[in-house]
């Protein structure tokens, strides 16, 4: 599957140095000045369906709003009443107009009356301008045309990670609702240092093996800072 042209075209491609900072990969950069929304949802087995229902109507009247580069509902692999509702937007104007949009004040708050809804707006920044006193965050978007066997693999990482590593606020892996292979890797760490201790990791060299040659294409990773 292939992330849509839309996506692509607003990111920017560089080469990677070997620092410990992120895995070694073929890895595209978000571009700077973009703003993501991280909407993590809490939700009880009664009213999921319903929630995701109403979750895939926002994202479909979504798409077709002035300058959005990807929008999603999600779901997390570890844990089923965890969901996420992701956004890419080319600005912060274009993010407060769909904001205003009739469509996410008509929507949201009825998502909202049957789940808890914690969301975030992050700015992408580069690594350089990062505030290194506040969590350091990220996203790694993928694609895999074997993501049973990539999930089975990472839902180990997620918990060796959560139990083993420090320094870690959020680790997890969620799963696009509406493109069967598309992921995202969701990560916090206190600092910088916290994620170059997991990415040193036995269980995260093992895992970096294991799952070699199930990721297609590129990943797209957004460094971000909370706004």
């Amino acid at each position: 599957m292939l992330i849509a042209a839309a996506l692509s075209s607003s990111f920017l491609v560089c080469s990677c140095k070997n620092n410990g900072d992120i895995p070694k990969a073929d890895v595209v950069i978000t571009e700077e000045g973009c703003i993501r929304f991280n909407g993590l949802i809490t939700v009880n087995a009664a009213n999921r369906d319903k929630v995701i229902e109403l979750c895939r109507q926002l994202t479909a009247i979504s798409l077709g709003d002035e300058g959005v580069i990807d929008f999603d509902i999600m779901e997390s692999v570890s844990s089923p009443n965890r969901l996420m509702i992701y956004e890419t937007w080319k600005d912060s104007a274009v993010f407060r107009k769909h904001v205003a949009s009739a469509h996410v004040t008509s929507i949201l708050p009825q998502i909202q009356q049957l789940c808890k809804v914690d969301g975030k707006e992050f700015a992408i920044k580069d690594i350089e301008d990062i505030n290194h006193e506040k969590p350091f965050r990220f996203n790694v978007l993928m694609t895999s045309d074997k993501r049973e066997k990539y999930i089975s693999i990472v839902k180990n990482v997620i918990n060796e990670t959560l139990k083993k590593d420090d320094g870690v606020i959020e680790y997890d892996v969620f799963n696009s609702l509406t493109q069967p292979n598309k992921l995202l890797l969701l990560e916090i760490w206190e600092n910088r240092m916290a994620l170059i201790g997991h990415l040193n990791s036995i269980h995260f060299i093992n895992s970096r093996k294991k799952t070699q040659g199930l990721i297609v294409g590129k990943q797209y990773l957004s460094r971000m800072q909370e706004r």
